[in-house]
């Protein structure tokens, strides 16, 4: 076997070995946590409510269009002219998607007014008193997500006067090792980036994993209007971390340069 083919064979050896590490590597694609369209299941949430409050997993509406498929209904009927503060229905997802890797959390949202309120939020069950990762929908249209700006608990409106029976998108991406998140939503006015988590009252954070998922229907309207809050396609899962993506580029261009010489030294 002549110089040449050891040469080249070598190349194809060192490269298959390098692309199948790569290939290899757990964490090189994204690993999907946890996924509910609510089409068929709904099992695993823990759904109370009390009334004036209703619950439902199949499409319909209480006072407005319904969502287009069969989601997660959460609706606030208030009994009386008083906007409620107590007896409000909640969807909470607790068995275990834990999950201490760099994570994107994804989900589906649409509201039926835009006066109402309610809350979207990712905890950790077993620490209390701090709600790190949440969305806060405000009783005056406005989107508004949680943070710790460094001395102290402070929040971003991520999209100003949202639409009525309009389904928006969130997106969190977070890496509990860090107490970093980013968060966003279609059609946002601004979005957050690598911001520390909200803390406890203490300025403590205590979150190094998430295990649990919590809907929230806040209330009515002054006016005691129903408020129905959807919720649907939501999507967990692991990000690929910089290094696979780091060595499998440095795999192709260490076998780009390879190569190079291989017909360098053929010319010469």
């Amino acid at each position: 076997m002549n110089t040449s083919r050891i040469l080249k064979r070598s190349v194809g050896m060192v490269g298959a070995v390098i692309l199948g590490l790569g290939v290899t590597t757990p964490r090189a694609k994204a690993t999907v946590i946890y996924t509910q369209d609510f089409s068929t299941v709904s099992s695993g949430w823990n759904i109370g409510t009390t009334t004036p409050g209703t619950i439902s997993f199949a499409p319909g509406s209480v006072s407005g269009p319904a969502f287009p498929t069969r989601s997660l209904q959460l609706s606030h009927i208030p009994s009386n002219t008083t906007r409620m503060t107590s007896s409000m229905p909640t969807g909470q997802y607790s068995v275990p998607l834990t999950s201490t890797e760099s994570t994107t959390f994804e989900f589906d949202l649409r509201l039926s007014r835009t006066d109402s309120s309610g809350w979207v939020s990712f905890m950790n069950s077993s620490v209390s008193n701090q709600l790190p990762m949440y969305i806060n929908v405000t009783s005056n249209g406005n989107f508004l997500v949680g943070y710790w700006n460094g001395t102290a608990n402070t929040t971003l409106t991520l999209l100003s006067g949202y639409a009525a029976d309009t389904t928006y998108t969130f997106t969190f991406t977070t890496t509990p090792s860090t107490g970093l998140f980013s968060a966003s939503v279609t059609g946002g006015t601004a979005s957050l980036t690598n911001q520390a988590y909200r803390r406890t009252s203490a300025g403590v954070n205590a979150i190094t994993s998430f295990d649990w998922m919590q809907i929230y229907n806040d209330g009515g309207t002054a006016s005691g209007a129903n408020f129905d809050m959807y919720i649907d396609n939501i999507n967990i899962q692991t990000v690929p971390e910089p290094s696979v993506v780091a060595s499998l580029l440095c795999g192709g261009l260490f076998l780009v340069v390879c190569r190079r010489r291989f017909r360098t030294s053929q010319l010469a």
